[in-house]
């Protein structure tokens, strides 16, 4: 497993040239000495740098080559899954796109498969193939790609896609659908459906049992006893 994080800067260590970074999960991991260099310039092509790029420090890096390199340090060893923390919410939104192309184009060579986890719908819808939708570190839907951005089921999806801006001016001063209440503690969450204080179709039962993962439709779960 490789792991992509949020802040480039941050996750590369600002002491190691890029050659030291990418060669460490080599070493770690006991890969043939004759072969970590080659290895190491066969990543650094796939994620468009260059092997004059190898001597120089995080710190002289753009914040798009910088989490090049992050992403080179995950797909090194070959691993068969790579979790993606926002890998594009620090990056400006003229290189985002960049980014997530290459992800994509990576994805196809080395037959990756991606956990991706962020809170921009606009990249799940472009990049992803399933969507989870989380509620204070509960799943409350998974559906595929296409379905989530058409037919919603559960409650807080349902108030989480209105909340998210629409790119059109016709459709701009459409009604949003405002929670009431405040956020609670991820610490001490609600007992059982953690979305009941918030929810405008909570029920007696919500309040004394945790939802069972129930399938609506085909490849579509909901827990929401709406559904039940």
């Amino acid at each position: 497993m490789g792991v992509v994080l949020q802040d480039p800067k941050a996750s590369l260590n600002p002491r190691m040239t890029v050659k030291e970074i990418l060669h460490r999960p080599l070493a770690i991991h006991d890969f043939p000495k004759r072969e970590r260099l080659d290895r190491i310039l066969d990543v650094l092509e796939s994620v468009g740098l260059e092997p004059g790029h190898l001597w120089r420090y995080p710190h002289e890096f753009s914040g798009d080559q910088q989490q090049r390199i992050s992403v080179a340090r995950a797909i090194i060893l070959n691993p068969d899954l790579i979790v993606l923390d926002e890998p594009t919410s620090a990056l400006d939104v003229s290189v985002q796109a960049k980014i997530l192309n290459l992800l994509t184009d990576l994805q196809r060579e080395f037959k990756l498969t991606y956990l991706f986890i962020s809170h921009n719908l606009t990249v799940i819808q472009y990049i992803c193939d399933w969507v989870a939708v989380m509620y204070l570190g509960k799943i409350v839907e998974l559906t595929k790609n296409e379905r989530f951005f058409e037919i919603m089921k559960h409650p807080y999806t349902i108030s989480l896609l209105s909340a998210a801006p629409i790119p059109d001016p016709k459709r701009r001063y459409e009604e949003k659908i405002l929670l009431a209440g405040e956020i609670p503690s991820p610490i001490n969450p609600p007992p059982r459906c953690r979305f009941h204080p918030r929810c405008s179709h909570r029920m007696e039962v919500c309040k004394r049992e945790q939802p069972d993962f129930t399938e609506v439709e085909k490849d579509h779960s909901v827990a929401c006893y709406l559904y039940h």
